[in-house]
């Protein structure tokens, strides 16, 4: 635990921060949510520590605990439902008990008797005391039978290979059966399970460094200064890695100064595409926080007018701080698509808002807060947005379409679905822009299309559309 200081000037103490209680207050916070309407993790883990002083390693436990029971959680309840008699019981127990299995089953540093004493400790400070004692039991039966979905002992391989193949499948990967029986239709049985194993993955950190203030090598030398194991991406100029970093990048040496912005390499390959030049009137049509358009700034030296739109207001203020902190100028804001109606641009990059299923490593939460009619809902409202922003498209001018997702009604579907309708546009090969590592990503259909790779970028794709002159 660490000690919290006051920040007042009579350096009273106050309550230590602890890891394990914020952590289920995160969790619970995100499971009251109606199902389809959770906030996403990172944004009620920021929440919860916003104003806290916990130390490094506390904030560590709380992102491996809170990320760890979300990439896990059909195995723990799985786990922990072989030693209860009633199932249904209060989401608060139910959350203290996934804390605890997924502590003894997949967490070598957590002394188990911690874990359980932890546990117990936790429901009895609650309103659900009564519950010690089952939590007490149910605690020392998952100690005492300790398991782990990557080698489950042989019991518990024995219950599973009673199991369905997919239903077998699910438990293990903690994956929804709905989308693991989307995917075998798609990839095969031997394709869903590559992907289950590497949506499984922790995913380290990946900068784009501020090409404005500091050239990769300087990022990268600060860095392993630091103490931190830093190295260039593989396809994007600007990347930069740090494989085993997985707490808040707010505390890395230069990120408050603007010398660098989070944001995945495959992400960081948008902006090459548009290959933007000085005379270019340029676009993002759902700039959200600000990553692409930034880049975008960056990589035409600060110096062509960008024009950022989204409709949130709390997204566009997240945009105006980071474009702040990485003292950037020539953006500027729109909030209103009126004001776009008689402006027209040569280059427009949209990044349409997706499943997100392509980021399940850094995002677990997502799988669970998704089902497959969003799919064909987000795909309906990709479109609308795809022929609102080729409206706002200057003959001879590009337009990069990008989801984070590989699901092809999200991706080859809208582009076919666009193309099929608006007879002014064509596909454009955009191999010619994008370094020369990353070529490899070109599909046979003049797409890009990022699959999963051990310690690469994200899931992503994109498509550059080209209005005829």
């Amino acid at each position: 635990m660490a000690d919290r200081q006051s920040s007042n000037t009579t350096n009273h103490t106050a309550k230590p921060v602890c890891a394990r209680s914020l952590a289920l207050a995160v969790l619970m916070d995100w499971q009251k949510a109606a199902e389809g309407m959770r906030k996403p993790i990172s944004r009620l883990l920021d929440a919860h520590t916003r104003d806290s002083s916990i130390s490094f390693l506390e904030n560590a436990l709380l992102h491996e605990l809170v990320y760890g029971v979300l990439r896990h959680k059909t195995w723990l309840d799985w786990r922990i439902n072989a030693f209860l008699h009633q199932k249904d019981i209060p989401l608060e127990v139910r959350t203290v008990l996934e804390l605890c299995a997924f502590q003894i089953d997949l967490l070598d540093r957590v002394p188990v008797s911690a874990a359980v004493n932890e546990a117990v400790k936790a429901v009895k400070s609650s309103r659900h005391a009564w519950a010690s004692s089952l939590v007490n039991a149910v605690a020392r039966r998952l100690a005492e039978s300790a398991s782990s979905p990557f080698s489950p002992s042989n019991a518990l391989q024995d219950r599973l290979n009673a199991l369905p193949e997919l239903e077998r499948l699910s438990i293990l990967f903690s994956h929804p059966l709905w989308l693991l029986k989307r995917w075998k239709r798609r990839l095969g049985l031997n394709g869903v399970l590559d992907l289950c194993q590497w949506n499984n993955q922790k995913a380290g950190l990946c900068l784009r460094i501020n090409s404005l203030k500091i050239t990769r090598n300087e990022a990268i030398c600060l860095l392993n200064q630091a103490g931190f194991a830093a190295r260039p991406g593989d396809y994007s100029h600007q990347a930069v890695w740090l494989d085993d970093f997985f707490g808040n990048p707010l505390r890395l040496p230069g990120f408050a100064e603007g010398l660098f912005q989070v944001q995945d390499e495959a992400a960081q390959l948008a902006a090459y595409c548009l290959n933007a030049q000085p005379d270019d009137s340029i676009l993002d049509f759902c700039a959200g926080l600000g990553g692409k358009t930034t880049h975008l700034a960056e990589l035409t030296g600060d110096c062509v007018r960008i024009t950022a739109y989204d409709t949130s207001e709390a997204r566009l203020r997240g945009l105006r701080r980071n474009a702040a902190r990485l003292g950037i100028k020539s953006i500027v804001i729109v909030n209103d698509s009126k004001q776009l109606e008689s402006m027209r641009f040569s280059r427009i990059l949209l990044d349409a808002p997706c499943s997100g299923l392509g980021t399940l490593r850094r995002h677990p939460d997502i799988k669970w807060n998704r089902t497959e009619r969003f799919i064909g809902e987000s795909a309906a409202r990709q479109l609308e947005l795809l022929n609102q922003a080729a409206f706002l498209l200057s003959p001879g001018g590009l337009l990069c379409y990008v989801t984070c997702t590989a699901e092809p009604e999200e991706t080859t579907g809208v582009v076919s679905a666009f193309l099929n309708t608006q007879r002014g546009f064509e596909l454009v090969n955009p191999d010619a822009c994008l370094p020369e590592a990353a070529k490899r990503f070109m599909t046979q259909n003049r797409c890009i299309g990022i699959t999963q790779k051990e310690k690469g970028p994200d899931i992503f794709f994109m498509a550059l559309i080209r209005r005829r002159a």
